[in-house]
């Protein structure tokens, strides 16, 4: 299972940027992303864009020091990684034209079998009124692995979510768009002018995504009204300490006639991990029948009732061992990918993610992801198509196209688990 730790260790490590140019097309909808979504791969870097002004756009970095491999020197006194970091800016998934790109070389020795990690950014040239499309590749030069990242850069106004960021009170930006409870932040907003923020909370309780083959209508969280109110002074651009205590989530916004702005979310306790015994109770929604679930709910002691249960549905206490350990490291993997305005594993792309497994092909275009499973040199695929929907609470949130005919490879998938 991957470490998602907090790091609270800033490493400046020395690095070499070449800008690049190039004319080629990189048809980014034909580029296969499953990578950033597999198990096997140890890279799992983290990104987060702030328009910095009318004409530049920082971009954040977060790298784990563990996730690379180091190599030894001849008499194995020093252990060296080395990776690099390209970057490609470009107006639309057709990529016809790139209109920025630069490799970064990051060479480090220092962090060796220590659980640190690599903050930094680098800036680019995006103008105020249109959106961009951003391609990161991060690769071990070490191990060769690498992992390729699309980021669509919405900076065609100045109220939504790439103009503000969170930052904690070492002067850092938060990468994740979730926090704990009694920490303290502030919101960093690129309007220095603007005085006031107006806020919301909404206590947010959310089901399950719905079975592929279901018809049901997913919850409109649009049209949830907000639990409370308040406001938020700002001081060039920098709110007043600001301490999230209750679990749902905050929506700060300007302009109180558009629900545009900047969201965070205090989810369970330890998320992104599955640390209590409701926490791996939830999320067998997928795998349980209606009473079996109702019967794991309403159990008083539910740690033995979901211990029960993998018993029960395996055909020996070492495949119930190996399943579990399977199923939730998929799930805390999908709060960590698909966390959106809701906890991960609760979305569609998540459902999908713990159930089926990671997908072998990943697409994305406009407003689209496509998962594929199978092999398509023996015409046993299948494919899943994510609908991207315009949510001012996330930029997370792609709703599955459901159908019936995905009954039978779900009743497989069930099966497998059940067995």
């Amino acid at each position: 299972m991957k470490n998602y730790r907090n790091y609270i260790s800033l490493a400046f490590i020395c690095f070499l940027m070449t800008t690049l140019s190039s004319s080629d097309k990189k048809h980014l909808e034909k580029e296969n992303l499953a990578e950033q979504y597999s198990l096997d791969n140890p890279l799992s870097p983290q990104y987060k864009v702030f328009h910095v002004n009318d004409t530049t756009t920082s971009i954040y970095y977060q790298f784990n020091f563990n996730d690379f491999k180091y190599i030894p020197n001849v008499d194995s006194s020093v252990f060296t990684t080395k990776y690099l970091l390209n970057y490609e800016l470009m107006n639309d998934y057709s990529g016809k034209e790139i209109i920025d790109s630069a490799s970064i070389t990051f060479y480090d020795s220092d962090n060796y079998n220590k659980n640190n990690s690599s903050l930094g950014y680098f800036d680019i040239p995006a103008k105020y009124g249109k959106n961009y499309i951003l391609r990161l590749m991060l690769k071990d030069l070490n191990s060769k692995k690498e992992v390729v990242k699309i980021i669509e850069i919405k900076k065609s106004d100045y109220l939504n979510r790439h103009n503000f960021y969170l930052m904690a009170m070492d002067g850092l930006p938060l990468m994740n768009n979730y926090v704990s409870r009694q920490t303290k932040y502030k919101i960093v907003y690129n309007q220095l002018k603007t005085k006031i923020l107006y806020g919301v909370f909404f206590e947010g309780f959310f089901e399950a995504a719905n079975p592929p083959t279901s018809n049901n209508p997913q919850k409109d969280i649009i049209k949830l009204k907000p639990d409370s109110s308040f406001t938020i002074n700002l001081t060039n651009g920098k709110s007043e300490i600001i301490e999230f205590n209750r679990q749902g989530f905050y929506h700060f916004y300007k302009d109180s006639s558009k629900q545009d702005g900047f969201t965070i979310y205090v989810h369970t306790t330890a998320y992104p991990f599955v640390s209590t015994p409701m926490q791996m109770l939830m999320p067998l929604r997928y795998i349980t029948t209606n009473s079996e679930f109702k019967k794991l709910f309403s159990s008083e002691n539910k740690k033995k009732s979901v211990d029960d249960f993998w018993l029960q549905i395996s055909s020996s206490s070492a495949r119930a061992r190996s399943m579990i350990s399977i199923y939730y490291n998929r799930v805390q993997q999908a709060n960590v990918l698909f966390s959106a305005d809701r906890e991960g594993w609760m979305t569609d792309r998540g459902m999908l993610y713990i159930v089926m497994g990671p997908p072998e092909r990943v697409y994305k275009n406009t407003g689209l992801e496509t998962w594929f499973y199978g092999t398509a040199s023996k015409m046993q695929t299948i494919s899943f198509n994510f609908v991207e929907v315009d949510n001012p609470f996330t930029e997370n949130d792609f709703r599955l196209d459901r159908s019936t005919t995905y009954y039978n490879s779900w009743s497989s998938a069930m099966e497998v688990w059940r067995r």
